[in-house]
């Protein structure tokens, strides 16, 4: 468009009309009320005095959490912005975020509760004890408990988490201590550590890179993670995890206190398989608990293994650190040697440590290994690091570090189990 003066205007500049869709697909799963999201970003009032930290945020691919190399898997709502949407709320902000027509933004969508269930209404509900998070102070892992209270062997389809307060959760585990101990996870093997492990003294009883295969040391088989931006667990048609008689839940419930004291009543809601599955789901993954992290260095590396001894079905990926971590990356070594990058986070956020979900699961044959590779960031340019002067090891809070690569697969054959 020319203007009387010959001055070429632009095509006009986008409006909140524009932009709100954008905000209600993307942004409105955290920042909502009730949700992990520091603010609400679904009205034009809301969201306004947010406009140039929305942009910056964007940018630097600070946000959308969790933000995964597209070059590498398929997985379920990454939240990868296209290009049209970036460029649209860029340029909305350029211009000054303008409303425009009042009239014509869209409706805000109408959400779910935070307390009511994505995977629709549970066969069984289980309560986690309440916590008393204070407002302040370092809170240690919370270990709870709790009876499955079922009396006959019952195979699960779909687990979600839920919590009250889950601005102060940081993430919660779920392990089953099935009755008799069953011992490891079947389907997979650890492989030995490095050969050349980091020239750092270990605390006593420890070896530098001690890799281990998480299910494979504590005889407990993991069932369910969440937390902020977490997803339930619904696994595809024929694929269930199976819950034994008698199985004691061990909850582990990680808390951060964010200024305000509250109550946390989390659940774990299950719906049962209407017919005997012919896949087994299991949840396992190199993890590395020897990790020592020299003062201010930026790109730590740390690798992790696990061997498949079955052909399985891969379903979902999940990489967790601490606020030193910056790379997250999964790879199969197949047995002919051949190597495929499964997973890549290049910009690691621990606030939303998230199990990656595959849209159609992944045949690996046995002799596969699985390889995580965890970098972390311990130098003063990391604007999240607490202190860069301090040698970092395996801990339980934030301020320490943790390296686990959790890997939720199924066997390829029908189940042996009842």
């Amino acid at each position: 468009m020319v203007a009387a003066s010959g001055v070429v205007h632009a095509k006009s500049a986008p409006t909140f009309v524009d932009v709100a869709p954008i905000l209600y697909k993307q942004c409105s799963g955290c920042h909502r009320e009730g949700e992990a999201g520091p603010m609400s970003l679904l009205t034009y009032k809301q969201v306004r005095p947010w406009a140039k930290a929305i942009k910056e945020k964007l940018l630097s691919h600070e946000m959308p959490p969790g933000n995964i190399d597209p070059h590498y898997g398929n997985f379920q709502a990454d939240r990868i912005f296209s290009e049209q949407e970036l460029t649209t709320l860029v340029r909305w902000v350029d211009a000054g975020a303008p409303l425009g027509n009042a009239k014509a933004v869209p409706a805000v969508p109408k959400f779910e509760n935070t307390r009511e269930w994505k995977i629709g209404k549970p066969d069984l509900v289980l309560a986690v004890p309440a916590f008393e998070v204070p407002a302040k102070g370092v809170i240690d892992y919370q270990h709870f408990n709790v009876p499955t209270t079922l009396t006959e062997d019952r195979w699960v389809t779909a687990i979600e988490g839920i919590s009250t307060a889950r601005g102060v959760v940081h993430h919660a585990m779920v392990l089953m201590n099935e009755p008799g101990h069953p011992g490891p996870v079947p389907g997979v093997a650890a492989v030995p550590a490095p050969k050349d492990p980091p020239k750092v003294q270990p605390p006593p009883g420890q070896r530098p890179d001690e890799a281990r295969v998480l299910g494979l040391e504590f005889g407990e088989q993991a069932l369910l993670g969440f937390g902020a931006g977490a997803r339930p667990l619904v696994y595809p048609p024929g694929t269930a995890v199976l819950i034994k008689a008698g199985t004691m839940l061990h909850v582990i419930m990680h808390y951060q206190a964010n200024g305000t004291a509250q109550t946390d009543h989390s659940r774990i809601g299950l719906i049962f398989a209407k017919e005997k599955p012919t896949h087994e789901v299991h949840i396992s993954g190199p993890s590395n608990y020897g990790i020592v992290i020299p003062p201010g260095e930026p790109n730590y590396k740390s690798v992790a293994e696990m061997l498949f001894t079955d052909n399985i079905h891969l379903l979902g990926l999940w990489p967790h650190m601490h606020l030193r971590g910056k790379i997250s990356e999964f790879k199969a070594i197949f047995p002919d040697g051949r190597e495929q990058i499964l997973l890549l986070v290049p910009r690691f956020d621990q606030t939303w440590s998230q199990l990656y979900a595959l849209k159609e699961p992944l045949d690996i044959p046995k002799g596969t290994r699985l390889r995580y590779t965890a970098t972390y960031d311990n130098s003063k340019q990391n604007k999240n690091n607490p202190d860069a002067t301090k040698e970092i090891r395996w801990g339980d809070q934030t301020w320490d570090e943790m390296m686990q690569g959790i890997v939720v697969y199924s066997h390829d054959a029908a189940p042996k189990r009842p």
